[in-house]
């Protein structure tokens, strides 16, 4: 029997989190992985626009803000920044595979990294 997988899926903003933080716009999280506690991404893409020096000729470009989301069972939190403290805040110490001492401030910024720490606590249970 093959077990569905939830990662990569994309979903509407179901989550009340979302959709507070939106203020009901319609947006899509991306989850990114499968277990208990999973990380949630909101990309919202917005044209920007440069100057030149002398104001004579803009540039117009797309530019993505990411957004993300832990979601832990049947609630969703928002995280400000991806990072071991804004973690913790939300998943129990118990369920760390290492102690404090062993993240410094910067171990953990990139949403790889992150997805790669979540699903390790998501295997020890």
């Amino acid at each position: 029997m093959q077990e569905s997988s939830s990662a990569g899926r994309v979903y509407s903003n179901q989550e009340e989190v979302i959709k507070n933080k939106f203020k009901g716009e319609v947006k899509f999280a991306v989850h990114m992985n499968d277990g208990n506690y999973s990380l949630l991404r909101v990309t919202v893409r917005e044209v920007a626009k440069s100057d030149s020096l002398f104001s004579t000729m803009n540039k117009f470009y797309f530019k993505d803000n990411n957004f993300y989301f832990l979601k832990s069972g049947r609630q969703t939190f928002f995280l400000r920044r991806l990072s071991v403290q804004e973690l913790r805040k939300y998943i129990p110490a118990d369920k760390w595979p290492l102690q404090r001492n062993d993240f410094d401030r910067n171990s953990i910024s990139r949403e790889e990294d992150v997805i790669g720490l979540l699903n390790v606590i998501n295997r020890q249970g």
